[in-house]
């Protein structure tokens, strides 16, 4: 069989869980979580790790900026919360605005407006 065309029946997500297509065989699903089990700690331990990294960016642009909050968009993976914080930050973008008391959503999609809150696209330039 063509590597291209070559069924993944086991794959790690971003935060470190499995995801299992429906027709693997129970014998080869054993085999691959226990070649995967590795990748699944490291994976965790990320994720753990950029969760922190996330509410402690969240935390000083709102103290910064004397925001009344900032969140994560539905979809939008943590490292790219991430990321968005970070640019943010070091960008200092938002110091020629008064946002004082606004609500920012960090979201994978631009949206003109939504439910008051001021909305910024993960990768923004």
């Amino acid at each position: 069989m063509n590597e291209r065309y070559k069924p993944t029946y086991l794959k790690v997500t971003e935060i470190g869980s499995f995801e299992v297509r429906y027709d693997i065989q129970p014998d080869l699903l054993f085999d691959m979580l226990y070649e995967k089990i590795e990748e699944v700690r490291e994976r965790k331990d990320l994720i753990h790790h950029l969760i922190r990294r996330e509410s402690y960016l969240k935390q000083k642009l709102i103290e910064e900026y004397k925001l009344a909050g900032i969140e994560r968009g539905y979809g939008l993976p943590v490292s790219k919360m991430v990321d968005c914080c970070q640019r943010l930050v070091r960008s200092g973008v938002l110091d020629s605005v008064n946002l004082e008391n606004c609500k920012i959503l960090i979201s994978k999609e631009y949206k003109r407006h939504f439910d008051g809150n001021i909305v910024f696209r993960w990768d923004w330039k």
